[in-house]
């Protein structure tokens, strides 16, 4: 099932290589399909390809990403930093757990990056937020 969602949102992305709305949803997928998968290259290999798409949207939001709201913002912020992670560049993830505590002082994204910073291991959620997490 996964390998032909997989290539659905490959085929999307070839489309649409540019689109945030194409980009983020496979990212967010392929994230989360990586945090259980038990073999560790897959692993990496779904995280990595997460980590570029997120780093597409950091590209193509770049001129607006200081007038977001701390929820997009911490929720790319943490992607990149929880795929990195899951990717093994621990030192690229840690950049994105810097900035999140730096431009998004006072929210639950600086919370749960600073706990992630003291723990890297603990897997203290830093995505959803808003949405499912209430740290």
């Amino acid at each position: 099932m996964m390998r032909q969602a997989t290539s659905e949102m490959n085929r999307a992305v070839a489309l649409k290589p540019g689109s945030v709305s194409v980009l983020i949803p496979r990212a967010t997928a392929l994230l989360g399909a990586a945090t259980h998968i038990a073999d560790p290259s897959r692993k990496r290999d779904y995280a990595r390809q997460a980590a570029d798409d997120f780093e597409k949207v950091l590209a193509l939001q770049g001129p607006l990403l200081g007038s977001l709201a701390p929820h997009p913002k911490g929720e790319l912020l943490g992607g990149l930093a929880e795929s990195w992670l899951q990717a093994g560049a621990a030192d690229r993830a840690h950049v994105y757990l810097m900035r999140m505590l730096d431009e998004l002082p006072n929210t639950r994204y600086a919370g749960a990056a600073r706990m992630r910073l003291e723990n890297p291991g603990g897997g203290q959620p830093i995505t959803c937020l808003g949405c499912h997490n209430n740290p």
